[in-house]
């Protein structure tokens, strides 16, 4: 689960997740460090999930790897 999670294999994830249920739905958090395929960034995420772990969980890798994809791109 997380930041590392549908990156192409050349690319170096290093991470921290957490997550848990609560009473008001599923908590996901990560902190981490992505390099390769020309990148190298840091990011960190929360989320909740009213859906439970496996949405949560969904969710967040698509929310990482369109952050890695936007990356490919200078910034302006």
């Amino acid at each position: 689960m997380g930041l590392g999670d549908g990156l192409p294999s050349s690319v170096r994830v290093e991470l921290k997740n957490g997550w848990g249920p609560r009473s008001d739905g599923y908590r996901l958090n990560g902190v981490g460090y992505v390099s390769g395929a020309g990148r190298s960034y840091q990011t960190a995420f929360m989320s909740r999930s009213h859906d439970g772990y496996a949405y949560g969980q969904t969710t967040v890798n698509r929310l990482c790897r369109i952050v890695f994809d936007a990356l490919d791109q200078p910034l302006r």
